[in-house]
């Protein structure tokens, strides 16, 4: 038997999801949802930026985040001659 490395098959299987994981967000699911009408009660009383700034921070939650895309590179377009134009 050889020492250290990893071992065939050993570990979750690729892709398959966490079951702890999954236990906890099925009980914050389960919370938001009993106090849904408490949630909409608090909101209702805080003012409209405070509500916008609640809602962007629960939203990424729910939303998944995009990454940020950074281009690099040149894009030819073609010349115009402008002086054709009278």
């Amino acid at each position: 038997m050889s020492k250290g490395g990893k071992r065939p098959g050993a570990g979750r299987p690729k892709g398959s999801t966490n079951r702890k994981a999954d236990k906890i967000r099925d009980f914050y699911q389960l919370l938001i949802n009993k106090n849904l009408k408490q949630l909409q009660e608090d909101l209702d009383t805080l003012k409209p930026k405070e509500r916008l700034e609640v809602i962007i921070s629960l939203s990424k939650f729910v939303v998944p985040m995009m990454k940020a895309v950074e281009m690099s590179g040149r894009i030819d377009s073609p010349k115009i001659d402008m002086s054709k134009w009278k």
